[in-house]
């Protein structure tokens, strides 16, 4: 865009004159020169239509007067007295210099905006992801401005190349943070992997399967902590899940396992509780826009921005209201869940304690049977006692056939409820890589 017009006119006397205008942008003024027509050369006119109007500075031939005026939508910057040829030129130029100078004024206050940002990552060492969306957040907010052609070509294109600049640096300390990470990831990794490998060794031998069990878990726990890749981590998890089921496999054999109505229930409930702070992590995200759209109003450069920022207010309440209206039926479903649990936790605690007190009465009436038949000779007795004694022994072997079934029935539920844990944590894990 244009910012220096040269245009034949005449002066309040009729006389002919040169009218050369130029925008002082910065000031919001237009500083023009006048020069009598009857003093000028054809060499100069030429250099002034052609070269000064274009940008270059040239010495100015004498006589010649210069003046200021406040550059205004409807009033001419041209001063009094002066007419020029082309009132059209005059007209298109007061319009778009106008635009200009908003321009500045906006472009101003995001280079401000952008300073205090380059500044602050000036004096980091290591990148700061809040830092970086930050960054992301003032760009978003200029391309808005860009894609309503609120600023011109030239302003626009000088954000964006200092704007780059701020975000290489710090793309710069992300890929050396990321190095170090990756490192330290691949360490914990083969630290992790070695713990694991002995234990595998060891359930391979068959020996302490409950203390290894326990291992295990000890392990998995210490891995949620560790500073970890997302590929690392699931690698890891991933052998720790079939170092459980390997243990499983030894105890138990490969019979199908039940699933706990309670392990069910926890998974659906870890689910929603990750759902719920996603959900609170989105509305505070909407708040901290709110918050900074409602302290720029009174900042607005002009009527338009003015009205773009209160629409946009009025689109980040509607979308936390709802936002927080999902949120509260997410807190009555979590009651509920929490409530199912306890419930279905009394009600197999209950079973377990039922199934453990009816075993052993049991097994000691066989015992009882048994003592009855020792003390009355053995042998000796008739074939009908005989057939009684036979049936009480077989009673004593279906008796302990029934103890030992139970047993094993209860610890492969409960090994099945730590193994879908397992399976289930590193799932969860898995959805973001720790930095």
């Amino acid at each position: 865009m244009r910012q220096r017009i040269v245009l034949w006119g005449k002066n309040d006397k009729d006389e002919k004159v040169l009218v050369a205008s130029r925008l002082l942008e910065r000031e919001g003024m237009v500083e023009t020169t006048v020069f009598p027509g009857s003093e000028l050369t054809e060499i100069f006119v030429n250099t002034m239509m052609n070269a000064w109007r274009e940008g270059t500075d040239i010495v100015f031939h004498e006589p010649f007067e210069t003046s200021k005026k406040k550059l205004a939508i409807i009033e001419s910057f041209l001063p009094e007295g002066i007419v020029v040829d082309r009132e059209d030129v005059i007209v298109r130029a007061q319009t778009e210099w106008n635009f200009v100078v908003m321009s500045v004024k906006m472009s101003d206050v995001y280079y401000k905006q952008l300073e205090e940002l380059r500044e602050r990552v000036e004096q980091i060492s290591q990148f700061d992801s809040g830092l970086w969306e930050e960054l992301k957040g003032f760009w978003n907010k200029v391309q808005v401005q860009i894609r309503e052609n609120n600023l011109i070509r030239e302003h626009s294109t000088q954000l964006r190349e200092h704007t780059n600049k701020v975000f290489n640096k710090l793309k710069d300390l992300r890929k050396s943070m990321d190095t170090d990470f990756r490192n330290l990831s691949q360490t914990n990794k083969e630290r992790f992997e070695s713990f694991i490998q002995e234990i595998e060794n060891k359930i391979e031998g068959g020996m302490g399967l409950q203390p290894l069990f326990e291992e295990l878990k000890e392990l998995q726990r210490k891995l949620r902590n560790a500073k970890m890749t997302r590929d690392h981590r699931n690698k890891v998890w991933n052998r720790i899940d079939k170092a459980f089921k390997a243990i499983k496999a030894k105890r138990f054999g490969d019979k199908p396992q039940s699933r706990s109505a309670v392990g069910r229930l926890n998974r659906r409930y870890e689910g929603l509780f990750g759902a719920i702070q996603k959900m609170q992590n989105s509305i505070d995200r909407d708040q901290k826009d709110l918050n900074f759209q409602d302290s720029r109003v009174e900042n607005s450069l002009g009527q338009l921005e003015l009205e773009m920022r209160k629409a946009k207010i009025k689109m980040i309440e509607e979308r936390i209201r709802s936002k927080k209206a999902k949120l509260k039926e997410m807190h009555r479903t979590k009651q509920e869940l929490e409530a199912k649990i306890e419930k279905e936790k009394a009600r197999e605690e209950a079973k377990k304690a039922e199934a453990a007190k009816e075993q052993p009465e049991e097994a000691t009436e066989t015992q009882q049977e048994q003592a009855e038949e020792s003390a009355s000779g053995g042998n000796g007795q008739p074939k009908e006692e005989q057939g009684l004694g036979q049936a009480a022994a077989r009673t004593i072997g279906e008796s302990l056939t029934d103890v030992v079934d139970t047993v094993r029935a209860v610890a492969e539920v409960v090994i099945d409820q730590i193994s879908e844990k397992v399976k289930t944590a590193a799932e969860g894990n898995s959805g973001e890589e720790e930095e």
